[in-house]
Formats: C-alpha cells, structure tokens, sequence
C-alpha cells in the first residue's frame, strides 16, 4: 500500500524564496551591469587602436614618423570620416560579444596633428624616435657640440668690431702717411720714415677675397651643383589644417635628437641619400631657400662666419702666428709709432688670418673631411706670407680623423635654428617625399593625425532584471567612454 504524502509551501517560505531570487538576479545583474562596462573599455581601446593602425606607409617607411592620414588619400581633412573608421572597429568587435553593447556614436574630442604648432608635432615625434637609436653618451657629446658652437657663434660680431678697429687703424696710418708727405713736399723734417714699397695688406686682400661669392670660394669650377627647387605649393606657403590638441613643448634635448634624426633622414651636400625633390634637403631644413644652390650657399656663409670666430679664438694661442701677425703689421703701419694703431692693424690681419684658415676649412668639409673644432700650431694649414698660394681652389685644411664633419656643423646650426622654422621646413621636405610615392599623390602633411581622443557612447540591455519583480523600472543602459592614442607620448 502506497503512502500518500501532501506537499505544500507556506507563504513565508515563498516569501523568502523570492526574496532570495530576487537577491541572486540582482547580483547577476549587477556582474552583467559590471562586465557591460569593462565591454565598452575593451570595444573603445580595440576601435582607438584599429583607427591608429592605419598609418602612413610612406611616412614610416621613409621617416619613421607614425601618423593616420585624415584625408585618407584625398586632399580633403575629415574627422567624420576618421569617426566613422572607429564606429566601424567598434560595431565589428561588438558582434563577437556576448553581452550585445551597442556603439551608437563617436566624436573627435580633441585631435592633434604633425602639423601643429609649427611643426613641433612632428619634431617632437622625431625626437623620441631618435631617442631609442641614439647611446647617452652620444647623445652628450652632441648636446655639448652644440653647445659650444651656439656660444662660438655669438663671438660673430666681436669678428666685426676686429675688422672695423682695423680699418680705422689703417685709415689713422694713412692719415699720418699723408701728412709726412706733405710735410717733405714742404721741405720740412719729416717726422716718420714710410717705407716706400709696402708689404701686401691681408686685411685688404682677405676684403676682396670676400667679395667674391662664397661658393666660388670654396668649391672648384667642376664640382656640379643641384638646380632643383622646391614647390611652391608646400606647407610653409599655405594656410594648414589645425588641431585641437594640447601644446607640444620642445626641449634643449629635443633639439639635439632631432638634429640627429635629420642626419640619418634627410640627404645632404656630403651625405645624398637619392631622395627625389631637393637634393639638399637639411640644408633647406636650416635655411628654407627656395632652391638647392641658396640653401648651400646660405650654409657656406655660415660656416665660414662660424669657424672664422673658432679660428680667430685658436690663432690668438699660436705664438709663431702671433709673432708673424706683429711683424707683418710693423712693416704695415710700423712708421707711425703709434701702439694702438699698430695693435689694431694687428689683430686685423690675424682676424684675415684666421678667415683665410676657415676658407680651407670649408673645402675640407665639403670635400667630406673634417677638421679640428680648435686648432693648433701642428693642424694649422694657412700662411699669411703667402696668401695666393693658399687660397689656390685647390688647396684645403689639413684633415684631422678626430675632428668634425661638415654634418656635425649642420647638427649645430640646426639646434641654433628656431624650433619654428626647423618644424615648417621640415613638414615641406616630408610631404614632397610623400608625394613622390605613387598613389600618395594628394596627401598632405596637415591631414596627419598623431594624437587623437575619441568619445564613444554606448547601449546596452539588462538580461536579468527581467526575472525580478521590478525589471520593467529598469530601462537602457547608456556608457560614454573617452580614449586616448598618441604617437609621441
């Protein structure tokens, strides 16, 4: 005989029983609530990051400098189109989600370009680039390089005020001169004696030397220089796509390292690298010339106002240069008795000594030499005695492997340059190498996207809350989320 048993529940017992379910949907929820959250982070990171992932080949291929085109391809800027990309990313990596959070816009918070700031972007991009290639200890010895060269450089009017003394120096002479002459047509006593045949003046000749044009100076009628240009249509000679991005700042380090950037990137007169466009391009780098032959033409000048003020701070150590200086300037203005006009005629002729040095410096490094940064009596190559002989457009500076090249100079000149004009002229070499890649005809340097914040909104659904008694209050679920990707940071 089967026993019977009745099965009931007390109201208490429900009670409790929903209470607890009511309990654990909830708990799930909230993990579902939670996991929707973590969902849009993940959506937003992977969307941000396959938006990046779209880089300029040419620019990396070529420059190392990592940035999206916004125009991608055309010539037009669109930040629709760069929002739509990571809708796009976003929407793909939705599907593979288990917990359906829906992307239903993005916007472009804030974006910067390599063009902002004048260049600084791409600067800035450059210099950590080279930052990761170069050892501390070069990077040091650059650092002091420059250094040394920028305060050299502002002895380049003291060089002026030297040969102004000197000119007045050999006016005074000349003044005396005339009067003794005077003094003997009137039959009067002569109070000097003039030497009726004087020496040849170097401070004279170094004047006419300088007259002559800088590159016929120091580069034989053989050598053949480029004639390209660059095109009117460049960055610097436009008005550019701007950015929202914050300011970027560029440092006393900064400047070095990217000197060494544009060293390994960028061709010039001693290092062509077969770039199309300029063939000097750090040259126009540094000078911003319309063509190849001012850009060179602009660095010679430098140069030799440079390593005349170097010179002139080495020649004034070398006692047999001092001792020919006061003796050729004696046989000059000797006559007149006068110290200061024979101090002044002095120091002229070794600031003409030290020009005609920098003259042969310069060839030796165009010639892809280097020479001392200071010389002394044993690498000192010119002879002021014989002036025709050294300035033959052959003959050039005595070589020393411990020296430093033509491109350490331009390293130099680049960190003297404003980061303003270094950054402009940059983006004009970059572009005009870009566009020489086919099918990269239309990009633009303004277009190029280094830093971006994107802001994501989301939707989701609750999944459980519909098991509880109060599901129905709880509606959609709405997330923003801003993301961040940068290049240079």
């Amino acid at each position: 005989m089967k026993r019977r048993v009745n099965g009931n529940i007390t109201v208490y017992m429900g009670v409790v029983t929903g209470l607890i379910l009511t309990l654990v949907f909830s708990l799930i929820e909230v993990t579902h609530f939670r996991s929707l959250g973590q969902e849009k982070d993940i959506l937003s990171q992977a969307a941000t990051e396959g938006v990046m992932a779209q880089y300029n080949r040419p620019l990396w291929k070529d420059y190392r400098i990592l940035a999206v085109d916004g125009g991608f391809g055309s010539s037009s800027f669109s930040e629709e189109a760069i929002g739509a990309e990571a809708m796009k990313y976003a929407q793909a990596n939705s599907h593979n989600s288990l917990l359906s959070l829906q992307p239903t816009e993005v916007a472009i918070k804030n974006d910067t370009l390599l063009s902002d700031w004048d260049g600084a972007t791409f600067l800035k991009e450059a210099s950590l680039a080279q930052r990761y290639e170069v050892p501390v200890d070069l990077l040091d010895a650059g650092s002091a390089l420059c250094g040394q060269m920028e305060s050299d450089a502002a002895g380049e009017g003291n060089m002026s005020d030297v040969l102004t003394q000197a000119q007045n120096s050999l006016d005074e002479a000349e003044s005396i001169k005339e009067e003794t002459a005077e003094d003997t047509a009137s039959g009067e006593m002569a109070q000097v004696e003039v030497p009726k045949e004087p020496p040849e003046n170097p401070i004279l000749t170094m004047q006419e030397w300088k007259a002559k044009g800088v590159l016929a100076q120091v580069l034989s009628q053989d050598v053949t220089l480029s004639g390209a240009t660059i095109s009117a249509e460049r960055p610097s000679n436009r008005s550019l796509q701007q950015g929202r991005g914050e300011v970027v700042s560029i440092d006393a380090s900064d400047r070095v390292l990217y000197g060494l950037y544009f060293q390994n990137h960028f061709q010039s007169f001693t290092n062509p690298m077969q770039h199309d466009g300029l063939a000097y391009e750090w040259e126009y780098i540094i000078n911003g010339k319309t063509s190849d032959e001012e850009n060179l033409k602009a660095t010679v000048e430098k140069l030799l106002l440079l390593r005349e003020v170097q010179n002139f701070l080495a020649i004034q150590k070398i006692e047999s240069c001092q001792l020919t200086a006061e003796a050729t300037a004696m046989t000059l203005v000797g006559f007149t008795g006068n110290p200061a006009i024979i101090k002044g005629v002095k120091q002229g002729i070794l600031a003409a000594w030290a020009y005609m040095e920098s003259v042969l410096d310069v060839r030796a490094l165009l010639a892809g030499k280097k020479v001392p940064l200071l010389k002394t009596a044993s690498n000192w190559t010119s002879d002021v005695t014989n002036i025709g002989a050294c300035l033959e457009i052959h003959n050039q500076a005595k070589e020393d492997p411990k020296g430093i090249s033509y491109e350490a100079y331009l390293l130099g000149f680049t960190y003297m340059t404003p980061v303003k004009e270094v950054g402009q002229h940059c983006l004009d070499v970059v572009e005009a190498g870009i566009r020489s890649t086919p099918g990269y005809e239309n990009v633009r340097i303004d277009h190029m996207v280094a830093r971006v914040t994107f802001d994501f909104s989301y939707e989701g659904y609750p999944t459980f809350a519909s098991l509880i008694g109060a599901g129905h209050r709880i509606g959609t679920y709405h997330f923003q989320k801003e993301w961040e990707s940068s290049y240079y940071k």
